[in-house]
C-alpha cells in the first residue's frame, strides 16, 4: 500500500536537502513541509506525468507506511490559514494538487516542480531486501502470454519441409532479429519522449512512430499495411476455427458451419458479457491452454525418437518458413504498452522482451521436436502431423488436443479481433464526431442517442469479425480449401516484416540523424550495433517480403 498526499505548489527553495524541504505556494497560501525523520534518500517526478506527480522514498524501505519503516519516515504537512493537516508515509506519491477544489497547477508551475524534484538526488532504489521486481515480471508474462496462441497450430507444417534443425535455426534467427527490432523500437520511442515529441501520458504508438519518422503520409500507409496484418491474422483464425469446431461435434458441423457458429458464438458472448467480462473470460482461458500445451509437450517429448526428428535437413527449404516462424514469435504490438508500464527504463524493457519472448521460443522448439519426431510418414514420405492424426482418431486424448486446439485459436481470436475492433470504432468516432452536428432533427438526435449507447460497439464487431468470415467461407465454396495457413504466412511475410522488420531500422535511422543534425541532446542511448545493425534488420525484413512476393512467379 502507498499514501497519498494532495497539494498544490509553486517551488521556491530547494527540494529535500539532507534533513528538510520547503515549498511554498505563490497566492493561494497553500504550504507543505517534507522533513526527515530519519532519513530521505530522494525524491522525483513520477515518469511521463502531467500531473505533478512525486515519488518520495527513503533508507532502506519505501514499501512500508508504518511500522518500522516509520521512523525513515517523511512528514508531509498542508497548511492553510484555517487548519493544519500532517500525514506520515515511509513512501508514496505527493500529488501536487489543490485539495480543495481539485485543480492541478498550470504546465509551467509543473516543469518548475519537475526540475526542482529531479535534482534532488539519487535513483529510486529496490525494495529493500528483495532482488524481485514485480512490474518487470508481470511485463515478462504478458509478452509471453501474447506470443504463444493459435499459430502455434501452423508450425509442424512449417516445419516439415525444411526439418527440424533447419526450422530451429530459422526460428532461433526470426527470434534474435525481432527481439533486435524491438529494441530498435525502444529506442524510437525513448528518443521521441525525450525531445518532447511524444504525448504526454499516452503511450507512444507505432502510428506515431511512424508519422513523426515518415510523415503523415507515411503514418497513414503503416496504418493500410496495419489493416493488412490484423485482417490476414484475423482470417488465419477463422479459417483454422472451422476444422476444430467440426472434429468436436463428430461431423454433426461441416467446417464452415463450425466457423460461422464460432463467430456468432464470440459476437453473442461480448453482447452479454460486455469487453471487460469477454477480456477477463479470455485470460482465464489462456490459462487453461497454457496449462494443457505445457502437458502435451511433456507428454510429447516422452515419445519423441532422435532418429526420426533428424532423418530430414534441408536448409534451402527454411527461408519459406519464415513467414509462419515471424507470425508466431512475433509480440512487438504491446511494445508502447510495455514502454509505458516499465517507465521507460530501456535496460528493464530489453530484458522483458528477451525473457518473455524467450519463453515462447523454448516452447516452439520443444513443439516442432514433438511434432517432427513423433510423426510417421505417410506412403510417399509426405509429412503427418501427429496433432492432427490424434485429434481425428476420436479418443480421449484427442478430445483434451481439440479443446487445446480450440483454446488455441480462441483465445488469439478474441485478443486480435477485440483489439482491431477498438481501433476500428476509434477511426469511426473520428470520422463521426464532426458530422453529428448536421443532425439536428429528432430522427438524427435518435441516432447519435443509438451510436452513443452500443450501435458503435456492434458496427465495429462487424467490421472485424464478418469481412474475414466472408472471405473463408467464399473460398472453402470455390473449393480452394481452408485460408488458414495461407493467411499467417502472409501476416507474417508482409505485416509483421513490413512493420517490425523494414520499418524499425528506418525510424531509428531517421531519428538518429535529425536529432544529430539539430544537435538534440536526448541522452538517450542508441542501440548496439550502429549503422551495421540497422542494415541487417533492414534486409532481413525486406528478404522475407521479396521473397513472399517472388513465390507468387516462380
Amino acid at each position: 500500500p502507498v499514501a497519498i498526499v494532495e497539494t498544490i505548489m509553486s517551488c521556491s527553495t530547494n527540494m529535500l536537502t539532507t534533513h528538510r524541504s520547503m515549498f511554498r505556494m505563490n497566492s493561494s497560501g497553500l504550504r507543505a513541509v517534507a522533513t526527515r525523520a530519519g532519513g530521505i534518500r530522494g525524491a522525483r517526478p513520477y515518469p511521463n506525468s502531467s500531473r505533478g506527480l512525486l515519488r518520495v522514498w527513503a533508507n532502506d524501505d519505501y514499501t512500508k507506511p508504518s511500522g518500522p519503516a516509520r521512523a525513515h519516515g517523511v512528514t508531509v504537512r498542508r497548511r492553510t490559514e484555517s487548519r493544519t493537516t500532517s500525514e506520515h508515509i515511509s513512501a508514496g506519491f505527493v500529488r501536487f494538487r489543490d485539495p480543495y477544489n481539485g485543480k492541478f497547477p498550470a504546465r509551467g508551475e509543473q516543469q518548475t516542480v519537475n526540475a526542482i524534484a529531479a535534482a534532488a538526488g539519487q535513483p529510486e532504489p529496490a525494495t529493500a531486501g528483495s532482488f524481485f521486481d514485480a512490474k518487470l515480471f508481470s511485463m515478462i508474462v504478458l509478452i509471453a502470454g501474447t506470443t504463444i496462441g493459435g499459430g502455434t497450430l501452423s508450425l509442424p507444417a512449417a516445419a516439415s519441409a525444411p526439418g527440424f534443425f533447419p526450422s530451429a535455426a530459422a526460428l532461433l534467427t526470426c527470434f534474435m532479429v525481432l527481439f533486435l527490432e524491438g529494441c530498435l523500437m525502444v529506442e524510437v520511442t525513448v528518443r521521441m519522449k525525450a525531445e518532447g515529441s511524444a504525448r504526454e501520458g499516452e503511450p507512444v504508438s507505432f502510428e506515431q512512430m511512424a508519422e513523426r519518422t515518415l510523415g503523415k503520409i507515411g503514418g497513414n500507409a503503416i496504418g493500410l499495411v496495419y489493416q493488412f496484418y490484423s485482417y490476414a491474422s484475423i482470417l488465419a483464425y477463422v479459417a483454422a476455427v472451422g476444422e476444430i469446431v467440426s472434429l468436436l461435434v463428430k461431423g454433426a458441423l461441416t467446417s464452415a458451419q463450425g466457423q460461422v457458429a464460432t463467430v456468432f458464438t464470440i459476437w453473442a458472448v461480448i453482447l452479454f458479457l460486455g469487453k471487460r467480462g469477454i477480456e477477463s473470460v479470455n485470460e482465464k482461458l489462456n490459462y487453461v491452454f497454457l496449462a494443457l500445451m505445457a502437458t502435451i509437450i511433456i507428454v510429447g517429448l516422452g515419445q519423441v525418437n532422435p532418429g526420426v526428428m533428424a532423418a530430414h535437413a534441408s536448409w534451402v527449404k527454411a527461408p519459406a518458413a519464415a513467414g509462419i516462424l515471424l507470425f508466431n514469435v512475433v509480440f512487438h504490438d504491446i511494445v508502447p504498452l510495455v514502454c509505458q508500464y516499465l517507465d521507460y527504463n530501456v535496460k528493464k524493457i530489453n530484458t522483458a522482451f528477451f525473457l518473455g519472448g524467450g519463453i515462447p521460443l523454448v516452447a516452439y522448439l520443444l513443439w516442432i521436436a514433438v511434432a517432427l519426431g513423433s510423426s510417421a510418414a505417410a506412403a510417399g514420405g509426405a509429412f503427418v502431423d501427429p496433432m492432427m492424426e490424434i485429434m481425428r482418431s476420436g479418443s480421449a486424448q484427442g478430445k483434451v488436443v481439440q479443446v487445446w486446439a480450440l483454446l488455441a485459436i480462441g483465445t488469439s481470436f478474441i485478443g486480435c479481433g477485440m483489439a482491431q475492433a477498438e481501433y476500428e470504432a476509434s477511426l469511426m468516432r473520428q470520422f463521426m464526431e464532426p458530422r453529428w452536428k448536421n443532425f439536428t432533427s429528432e430522427v438524427g438526435k435518435k441516432m447519435k442517442s443509438l451510436w452513443e449507447n452500443g450501435l458503435l460497439d456492434q458496427l465495429s464487431y462487424a467490421s472485424v469479425l464478418l469481412p474475414p468470415l466472408a472471405v473463408s467461407l467464399m473460398f472453402l465454396a470455390l473449393g480452394h480449401g481452408s485460408l488458414a495457413y495461407k493467411a499467417a504466412d502472409l501476416a507474417g511475410a508482409y505485416g509483421v516484416s513490413i512493420l517490425y522488420g523494414i520499418l524499425p531500422p528506418v525510424m531509428a535511422f531517421i531519428l538518429r540523424r535529425q536529432q544529430a543534425e539539430k544537435k538534440i541532446a536526448t541522452d538517450v542511448s542508441t542501440t548496439p550495433g550502429g549503422p551495421v545493425l540497422l542494415l541487417v534488420c533492414f534486409l532481413f525484413g525486406m528478404g522475407v517480403t521479396v521473397r513472399e512476393t517472388l513465390s507468387y512467379f516462380v
